[in-house]
């Protein structure tokens, strides 16, 4: 059981990520009445939340590579990811905040680029201009979200 990526049937991470995902999707559409939920295309919230299950799922088994107790691996994994998605924040809203670009270094790095997907989206709200189609995402942005769904 502790063996994680060597015994496919006990590994947790595939649908740990997807439930938390969908769970965290549908309160956000339910018990909200953030316009980001409601307003923006469906579409543009699920692939790039596929994006970001894979990113962590990748980093999940990287670490479990190194790491062999499962349980270790998954809070390790836990605290990196808050700690780069907080850094991540960080370096979108101060140093390359919209209009600006953020660098294709930074968007290679999964966090940095599902954040910068949620900026876009949450700004593009805030001035009452909710994301619809994949095109008003912009280059960048759809960028950011393709580098989400291949990375390995």
């Amino acid at each position: 059981a502790e063996d994680g990526i060597r015994d496919a049937q006990e590994s947790r991470g595939l649908g740990d990520v997807y439930k938390r995902q969908l769970i965290f999707t549908l309160f956000g559409i339910l018990a909200t009445n953030l316009s980001l939920f409601h307003e923006t295309n469906l579409w543009i919230l699920v692939v790039t939340l596929i994006g970001w299950g894979i990113s962590q799922i990748g980093l999940a088994t990287l670490l479990q590579v190194f790491i062999h107790k499962a349980r270790t691996a998954i809070i390790l994994g836990y605290l990196a990811s808050l700690w780069v998605m907080i850094v991540a924040a960080s370096v979108n809203l101060l140093l390359y905040s919209f209009p600006e670009k953020l660098p294709l270094f930074w968007r290679l790095v999964p966090h940095f680029a599902f954040q910068r997907v949620f900026y876009r989206l949450a700004n593009g709200c805030a001035n009452f201009e909710c994301i619809k189609s994949f095109e008003e995402l912009g280059s960048e942005v759809r960028e950011c979200i393709m580098l989400s769904l291949i990375h390995i």
